[in-house]
């Protein structure tokens, strides 16, 4: 039985912007709220970290993998997460921040980048196909796994043809015309996911380019709109959306659902920022007639490190005694801003979580 390949367009494509112009509007209004609130923000530091860990646990949610933010956090603490999972969730926030320092470096998104980006995500952890390289033979999406070819339902480009798709691609983000960013973003990962250039992780890799792409072309000052939750919670309208273009050479209805994608994730990263934003000034506040020259500087640290111990603290903080950095633990774990979660962490040191920032991105 022979089997067929599918060959999308190559890039850029023709667009009727008004079947979507009504989501396309509302994308735009929240992007722009969200980039007008990161202005106001003091410190990037302490907000990028919780979004990236919660998106990492959503997109890998979304192949299977079950983890939590606060698991990504204990095994980057050197505790034992709950989950087996973890590292292949932590890989992604890795990736992402790989990815957030070549650009803020002002390089530009390559073959080489994405690639790099694909060998962190998978590195140490079970996978199929080489890291950081290109597949060299066919992949199909299947109702099931490990049904053979003759079942996909569908079949992405032969391997030979995914330098080439790649370096449209790449080219496609880079020109600068008048296709409006957001829809650039929306046209990029269907066709990321459609060539599907790696035996695994296109999925987790064609997630990231989104908010990366937002972030590269000036759109937001961090990548932080993420579509995976909205894609999580609608499997069915995400695939038969995807499927649209594969079937028609249409991109109106996957570009709309990605608009709306858009909006809802803005929408709700705008919260996070707030309930973020909102708990950092009122500790300071509580604290910020304490006699201690540590305690303001160790609630920063807590929203970059919410799983941390207290030799990590002395080293972060530069505390020269243990008593002193001890000390402070005790007295957040008395006010019910730490909580000892492990107590056998690396070197069997305790690791302490930070409650407030913990309920909220979990």
């Amino acid at each position: 039985m022979s089997v067929q390949h599918h060959h999308p367009s190559e890039l850029p494509v023709e667009l009727d912007y008004g079947l979507f112009a009504k989501e396309l509007a509302q994308a735009q209004y929240h992007i722009g709220l969200l980039q007008g609130s990161q202005k106001t923000l003091h410190s990037s530091i302490y907000l990028i970290g919780p979004l990236v860990a919660r998106e990492a646990a959503v997109s890998s949610k979304i192949e299977g993998t079950q983890s939590t933010s606060t698991d990504v956090y204990l095994y980057a603490a050197g505790g034992k997460p709950a989950y087996s999972d973890t590292p292949v969730v932590s890989n992604y926030r890795t990736a992402m921040y790989e990815a957030i320092h070549a650009i803020s470096s002002r390089k530009k998104i390559t073959k080489h980048l994405i690639n790099s980006l694909h060998a962190t995500l998978l590195d140490g952890v079970r996978h199929s196909g080489r890291l950081g390289k290109f597949r060299d033979g066919d992949v199909w999406i299947a109702k099931k796994e490990g049904d053979p070819i003759e079942k996909a339902l569908y079949i992405p480009p032969e391997a030979i043809h995914v330098s080439s798709y790649i370096e449209n691609l790449i080219k496609y983000i880079d020109t600068e015309n008048s296709e409006i960013n957001l829809v650039k973003a929306g046209v990029v990962h269907y066709q990321f996911e459609a060539v599907h250039p790696y035996e695994d992780g296109n999925g987790r890799i064609g997630r990231l380019l989104i908010p990366l792409i937002l972030f590269y072309k000036g759109e937001l000052s961090l990548p932080i709109v993420y579509s995976s939750g909205y894609f999580e919670e609608r499997p069915d309208q995400y695939r038969k959306a995807l499927r649209e273009v594969d079937k028609t050479g249409r991109y109106e209805l996957w570009i709309k659902f990605f608009l709306e994608a858009i909006s809802e994730q803005a929408k709700e990263t705008l919260n996070l920022i707030d309930e973020i934003t909102n708990l950092n000034l009122k500790l300071k506040r509580k604290y910020e007639s304490s006699k201690s020259p540590y305690i303001l500087r160790l609630i920063d640290l807590l929203f970059e490190s919410p799983v941390i111990s207290p030799p990590e603290i002395m080293k972060r903080l530069t505390i020269p005694s243990r008593m002193t950095a001890s000390r402070l633990v005790n007295e957040l774990v008395t006010d019910n801003v730490l909580m000892l979660i492990d107590e056998k962490g690396p070197s069997g040191t305790k690791l302490y979580a930070f409650v407030g920032l913990i309920k909220i991105i979990n």
